[in-house]
C-alpha cells in the first residue's frame, strides 16, 4: 500500500496500519521499510491506540484481535 506524503499522518492510513500490524498482516519492519518511517514512531501509533479512550478505535483494536 504505497501512499503519498500527504496521506501518510492521516487518520485513516494511522489506523491502518495499526489494525495492520495487530492482525499481523504486516511487521512494524515492513510498515517502516515501505513508508520510510522510523519504528518507534510505528509502534507510538499502536501504544496510542491501545490507551486511547475514542470508542471507535477500541472496537477496532477489538475486532483486530478476535
Amino acid at each position: 500500500m504505497l501512499v503519498s506524503r500527504e496521506e501518510l499522518f492521516s487518520q485513516a492510513f494511522i489506523d491502518a496500519v495499526v489494525c495492520s500490524v495487530l492482525t499481523k498482516a504486516v511487521s512494524v519492519d515492513d510498515v517502516s521499510t515501505t513508508h520510510g518511517l522510523a519504528p518507534g514512531m510505528v509502534w507510538g501509533w499502536i501504544a496510542e491506540a491501545m490507551l486511547s479512550s475514542d470508542p471507535e478505535k477500541s472496537a477496532m483494536l477489538e475486532e483486530s484481535n478476535t
